[in-house]
């Protein structure tokens, strides 16, 4: 009597990054950033975000090791996708992990704007850090939808807000009012920022950040976007928003098939 073959095709759902241990680098991912060619991310800092869409889908940021894009979604330096539930200010990043003294360190101020459970969003994004000398803190216009800098460098009150036309940071390079590309060349690291949202409508205007580059330095990178746990971000989100848990955690366990065929060519299958 022949054995059948069994076939058991899974779905682990939304949330469960791509993790292969010991292939290609510390982080258990292989080569590069997916897409990655060289050119910029897209960063649609005109697009509408959508609260509840799946990252990419309504914000734009792509081909990047790291995103924290609309209210907020992330996907870590892991390839884990999750979505930040804190809100004031949150540490996003921290290199080396867990130094009192870090290279480099980016923060966000996330404000809730609208009425649903997840309706928070970045309106400020800070990089500090020895990497920096200083401060540089990046916040939307809310009346004109564009990204405005201040350099705390010279600890300045009050802040000095520029814009496209009025910066003159070398390391800073606006793609358009709306899209900025900050440069670290000595240790090729870049970070993505770019507004969206609608200016005086619905949630109005908040921050998106990408970054690249952090997966080939030599230490581990902390913060939610680096390895730290966000088990406290998704046990956060399950008070906030129990419906929309209870939605994700059925779809995360969800078995899509199990077939049993044998050699004959009868199939059993339990769903």
């Amino acid at each position: 009597m022949s054995l059948p073959t069994i076939m058991l095709l899974t779905f682990l759902g939304p949330g469960h990054g791509l993790r292969v241990p010991g292939n290609g680098n510390a982080y258990g991912l292989s080569g590069d950033s997916p897409g990655k060619s060289g050119d910029a991310p897209g960063l649609s800092g005109d697009t509408p975000g959508k609260s509840g869409d799946a990252p990419g889908s309504g914000d734009g940021v792509q081909n990047t090791e790291m995103q924290a894009i609309g209210d907020p979604h992330v996907t870590n330096i892991l390839g884990q996708s999750f979505d930040i539930n804190s809100e004031g200010e949150v540490e996003l990043l921290r290199f080396p992990q867990g130094s009192d003294s870090a290279k480099i360190i980016i923060t966000a101020t996330i404000t809730k704007l609208g009425k649903s459970c997840h309706d928070s969003y970045m309106k400020q994004v800070k990089l500090s850090g020895s990497w920096l000398q200083g401060e540089v803190v990046f916040k939307d216009d809310e009346d004109t939808g564009e990204v405005l800098i201040a350099s705390l460098a010279a600890a300045s009150i009050p802040v000095q807000w520029t814009r496209m036309n009025g910066s003159k940071d070398l390391r800073i390079r606006y793609e358009t009012p709306k899209k900025v590309h900050f440069r670290l060349d000595d240790e090729n690291i870049d970070v993505y920022i770019s507004t969206a949202g609608r200016m005086h409508q619905g949630v109005g205007t908040y921050l998106n950040l990408a970054l690249d580059g952090f997966r080939k330095l030599e230490g581990t990178v902390g913060g939610l976007l680096g390895v730290d746990d966000h088990s406290h971000e998704t046990a956060l989100g399950k008070l906030r928003c129990p419906k929309n848990a209870t939605k994700d955690t059925a779809r995360a366990l969800h078995v899509t098939n199990l077939a049993i065929t044998s050699h004959d060519g009868s199939v059993m299958s339990i769903k």
